[in-house]
């Protein structure tokens, strides 16, 4: 999620992006989830009836912004604690979403209770089932009962692969391709720095697991758990595993990064490569480095080593596909359909590093 005032034509808003993060005044939340099952109910509930410890943030955040506003607020989702960051330094400010490609088709993004603006249309909530219409009416009650303070104000939904469809999913913002980011412009010593201590985990010659979620079927989570062997295995690369925001499989865990800092700012700052490998099952974390930074770290995906048919197969095959043509290098998207040629790439590639 992007939010700046000073940014308003389309292809700027991600050009512009890595120049701001030096010039300008920008915050950035890489705040995890604390009830990510409850997330939409757990920011109407603390805008509601705020809690001492709310209150007291809020204060600071009011003393913190001496009436100025900040250029540029960037946050993996929407929380209460960046509801209360927007409503304190950027009052001003709209917003703009970016699609990991995952939701481009179903709007699931848009549709979750952790954002309430309200641009998806009635047509949309039909197709996707009663869940969704429960969620869209909460939004509007929660809406009127808060005087509009959980929108975010999008303006704009930038996407992977928009087509003609997205046109009856969306209302009330503009659908736009994801362009890329001039990469030379991504390095910078104001966003390495600020990046603290991660910036010292990630390095050249990275293989980064990016882990499922817990709920996941256990025929997925043991592929990740072998897979998880074989990368430990690996000699010349430095293996690094990256839970997912709803998993505690890798807490204590001397290898993980903790989850912290936003992906994409690890992308910007040029942590996250060409000579990075990056192994899972289709997650966006895979995709958003070619898509917003135009960068080419080496893929391996998981999804065909899965012997029962599922949405995870399913749309992982598809990302994987439509990946695998936006590479300038298409050979560095793999898609091994066993345990031995998985094996086998990963040694290719621990071979050929330098």
């Amino acid at each position: 999620m992007l939010m700046g005032r000073q940014v308003n034509a389309k292809d700027e808003q991600i050009q512009a992006t890595a120049k701001l993060l030096c010039d300008s005044r920008v915050v950035w939340l890489d705040e995890q989830y604390d009830d990510v099952k409850h997330l939409g109910l757990s920011v109407i509930g603390k805008t509601l009836f705020p809690t001492e410890a709310i209150r007291r943030r809020q204060a600071y955040l009011r003393q913190l912004a001496n009436g100025e506003e900040f250029d540029i607020l960037l946050c993996a989702s929407a929380t209460p604690l960046v509801i209360d960051v927007k409503r304190a330094l950027c009052r001003r400010a709209s917003a703009s979403l970016y699609d990991d490609g995952t939701g481009t088709h179903n709007g699931a993004v848009a549709a979750s209770l952790a954002f309430f603006d309200e641009i998806l249309s009635s047509s949309a909530y039909q197709n996707m089932g009663r869940t969704a219409r429960m969620k869209r009416l909460c939004k509007w009650l929660a809406n009127r009962m808060t005087g509009g303070n959980l929108k975010l104000g999008i303006t704009s939904v930038f996407m992977f692969n928009p087509g003609p469809e997205n046109g009856n999913l969306y209302e009330n913002v503009e659908i736009s391709a994801i362009p890329s980011v001039d990469k030379s412009t991504a390095a910078s010593k104001r966003l390495m720095l600020s990046l603290g201590p991660i910036r010292d985990i990630y390095f050249d010659n990275n293989i980064v697991l990016l882990s499922l979620p817990d709920d996941v079927g256990q025929e997925a989570l043991a592929i990740e758990e072998t897979t998880w062997s074989i990368l430990e295995g690996t000699p010349k690369l430095r293996v690094i595993v990256r839970p997912h925001p709803r998993s505690g499989r890798y807490s204590g865990c001397h290898r993980s990064d903790g989850g912290a800092g936003i992906w994409e700012m690890l992308c910007l700052a040029h942590l996250v490569n060409e000579n990075s490998i990056l192994v899972g099952f289709g997650s966006s974390a895979q995709m958003n480095p070619k898509l917003l930074f135009d960068i080419e770290p080496t893929v391996i995906f998981l999804h065909r080593m899965l012997e029962s048919d599922s949405d995870l197969k399913a749309n992982a095959e598809i990302t994987w596909s439509l990946l695998k043509r936006r590479y300038a290098n298409p050979d560095k998207v793999l898609a091994p359909k066993s345990l031995n040629e998985l094996t086998e790439a990963v040694r290719e590639l621990s071979n050929s590093t330098n």
